[in-house]
């Protein structure tokens, strides 16, 4: 009988840090080969879109430390 997804997970938490990297890294590599080429597309395209408006200034980027304090505001931490 396979594993099921809880067992993986606490399995994986006793692999040493570099590991459990180098198992996230397998994972998402096959979830990315899953994914459908016209949405990577949009998003590559929708991706080019937020830079440009960066680079020109028509929209002002948030310091990610000031996104993730208000992250942790609104979770209550």
């Amino acid at each position: 009988m396979p594993m099921t997804v809880e067992q993986l997970a606490a399995e994986a938490t006793h692999l040493p840090p570099s590991a459990q990297a180098e198992l996230v890294e397998k994972i998402l590599s096959n979830f990315d080969a899953a994914l459908d080429p016209e949405l990577e597309e949009r998003w590559a395209a929708e991706s080019a879109h937020r830079f440009e408006e960066l680079q020109t200034g028509r929209v002002e980027g948030i310091p990610a430390d000031d996104v993730l304090a208000e992250g942790r505001r609104i979770a209550g931490r």
